[in-house]
């Protein structure tokens, strides 16, 4: 029985591969095409600048646009990221009431004592917090 649910695992996982690898094969032509076409708009432009700008002045101009490009490109790699504001902290209310969605038919003393032992659990985490940042 486990040899034949590894031969089905790893079937599956084997056409998995497959696809994927399929897939990366494609997105690589195409990346290569890109490049070729982004060569050819560069040439373009070096072409329609030269003779307005001479040879030197145009290949700079077509070297600070694709500096531009590349700027914009990566802007989401040394950009600084927002990030969110942690949660808060969950706070005894919070705690009682997820403990009683949780067990419906719960006696009232037995969420009471969940409460009591959610205090004891927050105040020895608050304390060694204090104690930690001292």
């Amino acid at each position: 029985m486990a040899n034949a649910l590894f031969a089905y695992f790893a079937n599956r996982t084997r056409a998995a591969m497959r696809r994927q690898a399929i897939s990366l094969a494609y997105v690589l032509v195409g990346a290569v095409f890109a490049l070729f076409a982004l060569a050819g708009l560069f040439a373009a432009l070096f072409f329609a600048l030269e003779p307005g700008y001479g040879p030197m002045r145009a290949s700079l101009i077509v070297a600070a646009v694709a500096f531009l490009l590349t700027l914009l490109a990566t802007a989401p790699l040394w950009l600084p990221r927002r990030r969110p504001p942690p949660p808060p902290d969950p706070t005894l209310a919070e705690l009682l009431a997820l403990a009683s969605k949780g067990n419906p038919g719960a006696a009232p003393s037995k969420l009471a004592i969940v409460g009591v032992i959610a205090a004891l659990a927050l105040g020895l985490l608050a304390s060694r917090k204090s104690e930690a940042e001292r």
